[in-house]
Order: structure tokens, then C-alpha cells, then sequence
């Protein structure tokens, strides 16, 4: 297994480790203390996976399955897993997969278009769409298949991907962020100012006909943490957010991650790097395992499936499959 193979298995499994780690403490006031935290990662029960997991397993399938994006197949994939079993899924993504179902239960599958099946989630909110966190936390895969890929095909990807259940510009621009995100860490894991300088150009392009520049800010409050020695959570929590939306839980994913790269941590080893990445997104509070399933797949690109700590796997429901997934994305991709 080379380097590269390593690091995509590394984005799938840290997704899945960040999001069943950080499923035990989602909405959990106060969080409890980092030693709490190791203490209960120690124990022998499995914590189990949840909707942003359950989500990026149909990604990687539908990439894998139909060597292509295919939103039709994606959103059939979407609707059976949440019928089979919602795991934790919000109320409002769950009328999204109804309205489809009922797209597919009542019209042939060959006839079904894509913008049918981009309708139920464009009538959300009054028309304006869901602005939350859902495209974003499932959106790894993506990274993975589109590494190749160059920036407009990239983004056409990740929009295509986020519209199915996501159609306001603040969730769709959040994916795209947090995509670009893993995808950089594959390549380019060590100079943080270049992985800024990329989320600057892509959310200025992304909001150049927009009036608000939300996206750009919140880069530029990254920058700005960055230069610090050291923040607190709290304060991490209120400039970048912690909640469901993706406007507050991306930029509060991606500086989890880069946190680690600052000089204060460079005598950390790789494996101590991963594990600060999750304990410190967790310890952010409010929508945590979105939050850190988002920051281990970037810390999970970065690292490698060889700094996730052992015994943490072994406890994470569905690190098997992120491992299997990510080696048939790694071959649809170098073994041409």
C-alpha cells in the first residue's frame, strides 16, 4: 500500500471515527474534560455511526458502483438507507427523502430526471433550501474520486452532490469548502497559509455575485486564530460556530485540523496530531459529531489511516467499510 492509498483510507476512517466519537457528546452541556473523554474512548462498548456516516457510505457507493456521479442513483441510494434505518436524521432532510421516495415509487426509473430529483430539496425553507451542515459531512468521498479532477469540475461535482438535499448557496458553498479541504490534505498536508489561500480563492469566486462574503469571513477569522498561540473553545465556538448549520460547523472543522499545525504542536507526533484534531472539535461543543466526523476526514487526509489510534478504531461501527470504500476509490482513480 502506497502513501497516497494510506491517506484516502485515512479521510474515510477519520470521518467515521470523528463521527462516532463525536456522537457521544453532540448537544452535551457542558462537554465533559479531555481526560473524561479519553476515559470513555478506553472502554470496550462500540459507538455507533450516525446519519452524516450513513450519508458519505451511499456517496462512495454511487461513485464506486457507477465509476461517475449518477444524482439519480445517489438519490435512491440517500432515500433506501434512510427508509432502511434513519440513523439521527434531521425532521427536515427527512421530508426531503419522502418527496423522493414518492418520485420513485410512483414513476419508472429510467424516466426520473435530475431536476426531479433536485425539487424536493429546493422547496425547502420557503424555497430558499436548507443552509445546514448535511452536504458538507458527507462529502469526503467526493474528495477522493474528484482528486484528479480540476476546480470547475471539482466544484460541479460537490454541487451536484450537495443539491440533492441541499439547495441554499451557505450549504452548498460549505461543501465545497470542506471538500476542497480533503482534497488539499491528500496532496499537501504540511503548509497551512497554502490550504487558506485556497478556501480564500474558492469562497471569493463561490460569493463574487453575492452581497454577503460570509464564507470569506470566517477564512479571515481563521487567519486570524491562526496567529494566536492558543484560544479557547469557547471562543473558537463563538467566532466560527458549533451549530447544525454549515456557515457555523465548516470553518469550526477545517481550523480543528489546522490548529494542529501551528508550532506549538510540532513536536506532536502524526498519531498525537489526529487525536488532538477530534478532542478539540468535540470539546467545541453543540453539533459535534458533524463536526468532528468533518475535521477527521481532513486530519484523516493529512495523517493517514497509520496515525489513527488503534484502539480507537476498533470501537467506531463502520471503519471496515470506510476502509474498503476508499481502497475501491483509490483504484477507480490510479489503477486506469
Amino acid at each position: 500500500m502506497n502513501d497516497m492509498e494510506e491517506k484516502f483510507i485515512g479521510s474515510l476512517v477519520g470521518a467515521v471515527v470523528g463521527d462516532c466519537l463525536g456522537s457521544e457528546y453532540e448537544f452535551v452541556t457542558p462537554i465533559p474534560s479531555r481526560e473524561k473523554m479519553l476515559k470513555t474512548y478506553n472502554s470496550p462498548c462500540i459507538f455507533k455511526y450516525t446519519d452524516d456516516t450513513a450519508m458519505s457510505r451511499s456517496v462512495a457507493f454511487s461513485l464506486i458502483e457507477k465509476k461517475k456521479l449518477d444524482c439519480i442513483d445517489l438519490a435512491k441510494k440517500f432515500t433506501d438507507e434512510y427508509i432502511r434505518k434513519p440513523y439521527g436524521y434531521g425532521a427536515t432532510i427527512g421530508e426531503v427523502f419522502h418527496k423522493l421516495n414518492n418520485i420513485f415509487s410512483s414513476k419508472e426509473y429510467a424516466s426520473i430526471t435530475e431536476e426531479e430529483i433536485f425539487s424536493p430539496s429546493k422547496q425547502q425553507h420557503s424555497g430558499q433550501g436548507s443552509f445546514g451542515n448535511g452536504a458538507a459531512m458527507r462529502i469526503a468521498p467526493a474528495s477522493l474520486f474528484g482528486i484528479k479532477s480540476d476546480n470547475k469540475e471539482f466544484e460541479d461535482l460537490v454541487r451536484k452532490i450537495s443539491l440533492i438535499t441541499h439547495a441554499h448557496p451557505f450549504g452548498i458553498n460549505g461543501a465545497i469548502l470542506e471538500a476542497t479541504a480533503v482534497k488539499w490534505a491528500l496532496k499537501y498536508p504540511n503548509n497551512d497559509s497554502d490550504l487558506l489561500d485556497k478556501l480564500e480563492t474558492f469562497a471569493k469566486s463561490l460569493e463574487v455575485d453575492s452581497e454577503q462574503k460570509v464564507y470569506q469571513e470566517k477564512i479571515t477569522l481563521i487567519r486570524q486564530l491562526m496567529l494566536e498561540y492558543e484560544t479557547s473553545e469557547e471562543d473558537v465556538a463563538t467566532k466560527l460556530g458549533n451549530d447544525v448549520t454549515a456557515l457555523n460547523s465548516v470553518p469550526a472543522a477545517i481550523y480543528s485540523f489546522l490548529r494542529t499545525t501551528k508550532e506549538r504542536f510540532s513536536n506532536l507526533s502524526p498519531e498525537e496530531k489526529f487525536k488532538e484534531t477530534i478532542l478539540f472539535s468535540i470539546s467545541l461543543g453543540g453539533d459535534t459529531d458533524t463536526i468532528a466526523s468533518m475535521a477527521g476526514a481532513i486530519a484523516g487526509a493529512a495523517y493517514s489511516i497509520n496515525c489513527i489510534p488503534k484502539n480507537w478504531i476498533k470501537i467506531c461501527e463502520g471503519v471496515d467499510d470506510a476502509r474498503k470504500q476508499a481502497h475501491k476509490l483509490y483504484e477507480l482513480q490510479h489503477c486506469k
